[in-house]
């Protein structure tokens, strides 16, 4: 057990001193990954605002539908059920004569009830449905579904959608639905380029390490061959270059979440707390370290192929 410590000791000793013997080459391949991942955490933050920006749109913008004061409990319970269907539909709430007139008389107008109740005058107010979407896009469903709804009698006005209710629902889509379609196209877009900049990142990444490891081996040419005349074990000799490419994949990860934090710690503390994920830097470390081993154990087996240093 001592002898495997103090061998795994020497093996992280002598990939450390390849890593630092050139120490130009090695700080300029770090600088390079660590940009690579630094403009795909800035692609990766400007998809994760906008979707952001895509919920928060449609949590703010609702919907109310005005219902017949005649209307049974029963049908009223099935409408919501049936508009809670609608996929994009987040929340369905029944607002009653009594909560509206509470609601007015509360935030709006206070002693409107008493003023009311004073005038022996009825409440004004009808049942209404309070629809929360979780995008804006949704209300065209919830339109079209309106339009051929079995309930649509029951609604307050006798022509709601292409009245007074469709105006209001009209105004709701129109603006909603354009920002939203505009976002949504965005986000596309984004996550399109997402993909180009995590394929170059793999693809750039491993010709880098692979170049590092191989000037490192050319380096150690003779020293890898006395190591091979006393009977050095294989593994033993070409571990630390699996260990130096774990070096430039950890370090170049991060200096590039180091860069982007200190980016958008700049912008805002609300920004920053949105976007920093210590599981999304963990994440990258293990797919970063991955890419280091996989690079140098390309550029090994070219080595034990002879196509870098002739026998």
């Amino acid at each position: 057990m001592k002898k495997r410590i103090l061998r795994l000791k020497k093996i992280f000793k002598t990939a450390w001193t390849n890593f630092c013997r050139h120490r130009t080459f090695s700080f300029a391949t770090v600088i390079l990954i660590s940009l690579i991942i630094f403009t795909f955490n800035v692609v990766l933050s400007i998809n994760t605002l906008t979707r952001h920006t895509l919920d928060f749109l449609g949590q703010k913008i609702d919907l109310n539908l005005e219902l017949r004061e005649e209307i049974d409990p029963i049908l009223t319970q099935s409408l919501i059920h049936d508009l809670e269907k609608i996929s994009e539909t987040k929340e369905v709430r029944l607002v009653t004569k009594e909560k509206a007139l509470s609601f007015v008389n509360q935030s709006l107008i206070p002693g409107y009830a008493d003023f009311l109740k004073r005038h022996q005058l009825k409440n004004p107010f009808p049942p209404s449905l309070n629809i929360t979407l979780f995008h804006p896009e949704g209300y065209s469903k919830v339109k079209k579904y309106l339009q051929s709804s079995p309930y649509r009698e029951f609604l307050a006005s006798s022509d709601p959608l292409e009245n007074d209710t469709g105006e209001v629902l009209e105004q709701k889509t129109t603006i909603a639905e354009s920002a939203a379609s505009e976002l949504s196209k965005f986000s596309q877009r984004v996550s399109q380029i997402l993909i180009l900049v995590i394929g170059i990142f793999v693809i750039t990444s491993i010709i880098i390490v692979i170049n590092a490891i191989h000037l490192s081996i050319r380096n150690r040419k003779e020293e890898i061959a006395i190591m091979r005349l006393v009977g050095a074990r294989e593994d033993f000799i070409l571990a630390p270059f699996l260990i130096e490419g774990i070096f430039y994949g950890f370090f170049s990860v991060i200096l590039g979440f180091l860069l982007f934090y200190l980016l958008i710690s700049l912008v805002g503390e609300d920004v920053f707390r949105l976007l920093f994920s210590f599981k999304e830097l963990f994440f990258q470390v293990v797919i970063s370290t991955f890419i280091g081993i996989a690079a140098s154990y390309i550029a090994i087996q070219k080595y034990l192929k002879g196509k870098i240093i002739p026998s």
